[in-house]
């Protein structure tokens, strides 16, 4: 099935232009590995073809300056966002022009790593991927779309497992942005994942990214082991 959805992906590629691939989906349901695989698979059948995968991580305000936006129980949802600046890059890279300063997102920090730039140099294709990179805000003139999508219960499971191993690294390294959890016990981890979860990821999907997939040109309904059930193409015409 996925080498299926990857051919069909790539038939409806112009390779004779720059283009973006923009893949969507729920926090922690598999938008990076799926970027990552889907520019594995284009190189690997399209050796002329240069492929970068660029997250909308990358285009998050500061910590400082959500918090003075908003609130942080907003960040990650659009308000969080700074949708001028990703939109400038985006046309850069379609138009030949150079490439503002992208800085890169530290999910040890969970903050903007301002001494970490991203370079993207000479790519044919970029893959972006992010809770928001299908939604209305994000201008992008050509291109195709891709929608990650599953259950609760799943998504829920997998934000925990990615929670919790980025609590050991920070036990193990004393770093991070998960070094303040150290002292906590398992069933605490579990409980503050639950929270942080039901409170501000599973409502920014309820708000806002489940209703960016009337923007996709195919839709992915994954199962508890990232195995993928149905896959929906839609005409966007």
């Amino acid at each position: 099935m996925k080498i299926n959805v990857f051919n069909k992906l790539i038939a409806n590629l112009n390779l004779n232009d720059k283009t973006i691939i923009r893949v969507a989906g729920s926090v922690a349901v598999g938008k990076s590995t799926f970027a990552q695989e889907l520019k594995d698979y284009l190189i690997r059948n399209n050796v002329s073809c240069r492929v970068e995968c660029l997250s909308t991580d990358n285009f998050l305000y500061s910590n400082e300056r959500i918090a003075k936006l908003s609130s942080m129980q907003f960040k990650g949802f659009p308000v969080s966002y700074n949708f001028s600046l990703l939109n400038q890059c985006l046309d850069a890279f379609l138009n030949n022009k150079s490439i503002p300063v992208i800085h890169e997102y530290s999910h040890a920090k969970y903050d903007i790593d301002y001494t970490k730039n991203i370079v993207i140099k000479n790519a044919d294709i970029i893959i972006l991927e992010g809770v928001i990179a299908l939604h209305a805000n994000c201008l992008i003139p050509r291109g195709l779309g891709v929608f990650l999508d599953a259950n609760y219960t799943s998504l829920y499971s997998w934000y925990l497992q990615r929670f919790l191993a980025l609590c050991r690294i920070s036990k193990q390294t004393k770093v991070g942005y998960a070094v303040k959890f150290v002292d906590c016990t398992k069933a605490e981890l579990i409980n503050i994942a639950q929270t942080t979860w039901d409170s501000i990821n599973w409502q920014n999907y309820q708000q806002h990214i489940v209703k960016t997939q009337v923007n996709a040109d195919v839709v992915i309904a994954k199962n508890s082991d990232h195995s993928w059930n149905n896959v929906i193409w839609r005409d966007n015409d």
